[in-house]
């Protein structure tokens, strides 16, 4: 019987984070135990805990919306209560303007057309302020209000992929660091599918499982929960062939040359919401340095060594160690090729976006996100819309 076989029973001894399986074990869940999966070779019945994995995802974005709710508006800097007009100077002038503000409530956003603006004026300001004054003021706040919600909407959508990214990298490279087939693409297809050596299936299953529950959770949270941003479609593309991957690769045993795959694509993702992260605090310097450092991550992990060390692969080193023995095979690895290969179309793409973004910098303009651009300039057109009614 192969390694895999024989073994199995103790495959628990080959894990760095044993106390782990053996809690997920004592999980009643529907189907396949826990234990069956980690104790068994790789099959698509064992990723219906993906979705278990897609429910903690859950959780964590609710714990980022609350740590949002409470803690960005100080992080940040800004206050529910809107700012007064900057060319207001006298202390009488302020004083008209915050009765008028809190005539309409304006630490939330004012609904204009249930508000005659000379009536306000004559009533709350002794008539010193004209109608035009206190629209244009009353246009302000909800302008403020609009900004205010999207860098909450952009915090909170910072800080989720910041902490469930830096858990995943870490915890892929604690158990893969020592793993010599890591690093040597020659070694990613040695006895494949049933002689790879025991050491640390188990944690790579886990490892894997968790990565398509959290992209089973993107997919749902970015079509339905999430804004649709200029890159939309696009990320929905990844999100699919990334699933798909995932699954394939799992079911085909091929999980080294899958490890690495993860392991190229979850640091650029980290360092590009740090950077976001930085820019809504206001902290410019570490802003650039994550910038600079994301240009050469994402050239570096995404544009060199995925498509080298692993897309490469699956043409060359598959080929000479397993290619033409059956159809099945072929296929499979086939069909991983050209996903691996349209992710990397993807990485292309938004390279180019993140060129686009240097290039504005260098030309002195304020960075920007550039994916986010036309959902800013609809909402903003929407907001004034609303404000003009």
């Amino acid at each position: 019987a192969s390694t895999f076989l024989t073994a199995r029973d103790k495959m628990t001894q080959y894990s760095k984070v044993p106390f782990v399986h053996e809690w997920l074990s004592k999980l009643s869940y529907p189907g396949a135990s826990w234990s069956e999966v980690i104790h068994t070779e790789p099959s698509l019945d064992h990723l219906h805990w993906a979705f278990l994995f897609a429910i903690f995802s859950a959780v964590l974005q609710l714990f980022c919306y609350a740590t949002t709710k409470l803690f960005a508006s100080t992080l940040i800097g800004f206050s529910s209560t809107p700012p007064l007009p900057r060319h207001v100077k006298s202390k009488a002038e302020q004083s008209y303007y915050r009765r008028v503000g809190e005539a309409v409530r304006y630490t939330r956003p004012i609904e204009l057309s249930q508000y005659d603006c000379k009536a306000l004026s004559a009533t709350h300001c002794d008539g010193q302020l004209s109608a035009k004054e206190i629209e244009r003021f009353l246009i302000a706040c909800n302008e403020h209000h609009l900004e205010c919600r999207k860098n909450e909407t952009r915090f909170q959508e910072s800080l989720f992929p910041i902490l469930t990214k830096t858990f995943t990298l870490t915890f892929g490279v604690y158990i893969s660091y020592d793993q010599a087939w890591l690093y040597d693409r020659n070694l990613f297809y040695v006895g494949w599918p049933h002689e790879q050596g025991l050491d640390g299936v188990a944690d790579i299953k886990l490892l894997y499982i968790a990565h398509i529950g959290w992209y089973v959770y993107k997919l749902f949270g970015q079509t339905l929960l999430d804004r649709h941003l200029k890159d939309f479609m696009a990320a929905l593309v990844h999100h699919c062939t990334t699933i798909v991957l995932m699954s394939l690769s799992y079911h085909a045993s091929l999980l080294r040359v899958g490890v690495a795959v993860l392991l190229c694509h979850d640091p650029s993702d980290i360092i590009l919401h740090g950077a976001k992260l930085m820019r809504l605090l206001q902290q410019t310097i570490c802003m650039n340095v994550l910038f600079a450092s994301l240009v050469i991550a994402w050239f570096v992990t995404r544009l060199l060594v995925f498509p080298y060390h692993c897309v490469l692969s699956t043409f060359l080193e598959f080929k000479e160690q397993h290619g033409n023995k059956n159809t099945h095979d072929d296929v499979v690895i086939s069909c991983c090729s050209f996903l691996m290969t349209t992710l990397f179309i993807l990485h292309l793409h938004w390279f180019w976006l993140i060129v686009k973004a240097v290039r504005r910098t260098l030309s002195g303009k304020p960075p920007s996100d550039p994916r986010s651009d036309n959902e800013a300039d609809q909402d903003s057109q929407q907001q004034t819309n609303s404000t003009k009614k």
